[in-house]
């Protein structure tokens, strides 16, 4: 998504890299083995005191060895509950987290103008580049390119060295998405799209009339860009993010009197989305159909949601309605992706993270006071809950489920019934917590630090 802020040029300036290093503390999973061997000593002759002082086993013996086992199980013990944390990477939570879904490297922008940029390589504790200096009214990428937009020019940053790979003069543009070597950018005067490559940003491979994309309470605003990279909705219908060619369905994709537009994360799962409003949740509500694509018809019945969640490989969904007041719990409710059949529903208290699924089963806050989530079986809509009593849950990297309480972060393996695979203690000044793919980020007022999953 793309970011935008009242628009000056500003020079750019570039500074060398800095580096930070890993503290103190184990890897999860660590475990260390004493290994022992009983030889039968009654054919063995001793030539020396030492001989006698094996063969008595003094009492003094087996208390050193008891208590270097004690030694060896506090050790195990604090590497599986404190795993290390960077050192702090100088970096607060003021400034926005970019995750270029490349594993181990994210962006990291200065929330104020000029801005400045860091492209953090997570894995090694080394910040690779630095770009500062830049008055930037958006920015957007992948790894295949970081778009940065400015008042007068558009550049195509390197997210792995930060060396530009191309620039080119602009005005007049936001920044709508960029990823799969594209961008699309969006007029700010004549409200125009156009589909460019991030080889050559200056020119247009396709223009399309902009269309206002309203939101439902919980889901990212303008989906413009949908199906994994595949598909843009214009206000000329779904066109092919690539070519610009119309698709075989979306040409109903409108902004009034209803919002008409299409989604879904992958080519195989795309919903047809109507806000019921036109004008976001204030004003009504949205509904979600299943949609063949090829064919250009509804798969099974729309159904009402705020979020909705599905995974290509499961046979339902999970559609989420958001509770009216503070008081009133999330209800979640799983429907077959085929029939419309609904499967089972349960309700949650509200909260920031919506679910996921993990490990074919769905993962959603629990009820306050109960535990941080709960994993419902997609079949019987059973729970089996997850965490402590009152940690919050916080999301979901690479199959582990991350909670906390304030204090402590914990992750719960999603492969292993759920069970807790580690615990951190977070350092000291940690305000927040944030995922991304490589691990957990816990950020500070000045400073913040990396977990990796």
């Amino acid at each position: 998504m793309s970011e935008s802020l009242p628009s000056t040029s500003g020079a750019r300036d570039t500074e060398p890299a800095a580096t930070w290093q890993s503290s103190g503390g184990g890897h999860s999973g660590t475990s260390y083995t004493i290994i022992s061997s009983a030889h039968h000593t009654s054919n063995v002759r001793y030539h020396s005191g030492y001989g006698r002082l094996l063969r008595n086993r003094p009492r003094w013996l087996a208390v050193v060895v008891i208590t270097l086992i004690a030694i060896v199980a506090m050790i195990v013990f604090f590497v599986m509950w404190t795993p290390a944390w960077s050192r702090g990477i100088g970096l607060s939570w003021h400034w926005s987290i970019y995750d270029l879904q490349m594993n181990d490297r994210v962006v990291l922008v200065d929330g104020y103008s000029p801005r400045t940029f860091y492209g953090v390589n997570l894995e090694t504790g080394r910040i690779a580049w630095k770009i500062s200096g830049l008055k930037s009214t958006g920015y957007s990428g992948d790894i295949t390119g970081f778009v940065i937009m400015t008042a007068d020019e558009i550049e195509v940053i390197d997210p792995t060295f930060g060396t530009v790979m191309a620039t080119a003069p602009m005005t007049m543009q936001d920044v709508g998405w960029a990823g799969n070597g594209m961008i699309l950018t969006l007029g700010t005067l004549d409200k125009s799209m156009c589909g460019r490559r991030m080889s050559d940003p200056g020119r247009c491979l396709w223009t399309a009339d902009n269309v206002k994309l309203t939101e439902a309470y919980g889901t990212e605003n303008q989906r413009f860009v949908f199906g994994d990279g595949q598909w843009v909705n214009t206000g000329d219908g779904v066109l092919s993010m690539a070519t610009g060619q119309p698709a075989p369905f979306g040409s109903d994709v409108s902004s009034r009197p209803l919002a008409i537009y299409y989604w879904g994360s992958t080519p195989d799962r795309v919903f047809r989305v109507v806000d019921q409003g036109g004008y976001g949740r204030d004003y009504g509500y949205s509904t979600y159909q299943p949609w063949d694509v090829s064919t250009n018809s509804a798969i099974s019945p729309a159904v009402k949601a705020d979020r909705i969640a599905v995974d290509s490989k499961l046979p339902v969904y999970v559609a989420t309605v958001v509770g009216q007041s503070m008081d009133a719990p999330d209800v979640a409710t799983a429907y077959s992706w085929q029939t419309g059949e609904q499967k089972w529903q349960i309700t949650a208290d509200r909260s920031r993270s919506p679910g996921e699924f993990v490990g074919g089963k769905y993962v959603m806050p629990s009820k306050f006071g109960t535990s941080a989530a709960q994993a419902i079986d997609i079949s019987t809509g059973q729970a089996t809950l997850i965490g402590l009593q009152y940690d919050d849950f916080d999301g979901v990297v690479q199959g582990f489920v991350i909670t906390d309480g304030g204090w402590t972060a914990h992750a719960y393996d999603g492969s292993n019934g759920f069970a807790r695979a580690w615990s951190a203690n977070q350092p000291q000044g940690c305000l927040r917590v944030a995922l991304v793919d490589y691990g957990v980020i816990c950020a500070g007022e000045t400073d913040a630090w990396v977990r990796p999953i």
